[in-house]
């Protein structure tokens, strides 16, 4: 029998000031404001999680740094997270209708993204989120790119299919307060995202092997190193990738009213 949440973990306090958390999570069809309330640092280094309301599953192995009152350390986080969905919804309206306008939706009401499935890795004050890909409306999505902890961000939407004859790209970087959108090919392809990381799995056994081990030998002697969370960099394998449209295409999309003439 499956049970809907799973958690084994450990905490490491060997001398004041020296206090450590590590752990390894499952959660299965939880709600998306119950999984942020339960993990909050997720909803510190990912803050678009709030825009969405659903059923997630959810796979999470993570070391940190604690401070007297129990609290994580963000900086000292380093984590790899995999959430998979089905069926989730834009919570805001005006964002599912900006997009919607600006993308040409044939049903800008129906704003259900029918499944998705995301891995990331937190290292160096850095979310990572490698390229993963949705169907909504009449295209196929794909996002890729990295938040640092302040929120400055580099993300790349790749259109990978549309009513449009060809793939394109839209970067969006900066943060929150202002950012820049920019226009250009895909940054990378289907096949791409494709591509299993399996990063979480491979986080996950080594950090529960090594939290075992520590009971095994005895909690009060031993100590749990941090989670190695070695994958491959998002941030030079694609945001870093220069690509322009050609003139035709432009002209495509400005025809199409994706983008205006300047």
């Amino acid at each position: 029998m499956k049970h809907p949440l799973s958690l084994t973990a450990l905490y490491s306090a060997p001398k004041v000031g020296d206090m450590h958390f590590g752990f390894g999570l499952n959660l299965e069809r939880f709600n998306i404001e119950r999984f942020l309330t339960l993990v909050p640092a997720v909803d510190s280094i990912m803050p678009l999680m709030r825009d969405f309301s659903g059923i997630i599953n959810a796979e999470i192995a993570a070391t940190v740094d604690v401070d007297s009152s129990m609290n994580m350390e963000l900086p000292t986080l380093d984590a790899a997270l995999r959430l998979t969905g089905d069926s989730l919804a834009f919570i805001n309206p005006d964002t599912y209708a900006t997009l919607g306008k600006w993308l040409r939706f044939r049903d800008r009401a129906d704003n259900k993204i029918k499944h998705v499935s995301v891995e990331m890795i937190v290292r160096d004050n850095v979310l990572q989120i490698f390229p993963f890909s949705f169907d909504i409306d009449r295209y196929r999505l794909g996002v890729v790119g990295y938040n640092d902890l302040d929120l400055n961000f580099d993300y790349h939407i790749a259109v990978l299919k549309s009513p449009i004859p060809f793939k394109f790209g839209v970067t969006v970087k900066g943060n929150p307060d202002k950012f820049k959108v920019r226009f250009g090919g895909a940054k990378f392809k289907e096949g791409e995202v494709a591509e299993s990381v399996n990063v979480v799995d491979t986080a996950r056994v080594n950090l529960l092997r090594q939290l075992e081990g520590v009971f095994r030998r005895g909690v009060r002697s031993s100590r749990f190193a941090k989670l190695d969370v070695s994958a491959p960099d998002v941030k030079r394998r694609f945001t870093e990738r220069d690509t322009t449209l050609s003139a035709s295409d432009s002209l495509t999309l400005i025809r199409e009213g994706i983008l205006r003439e300047e």
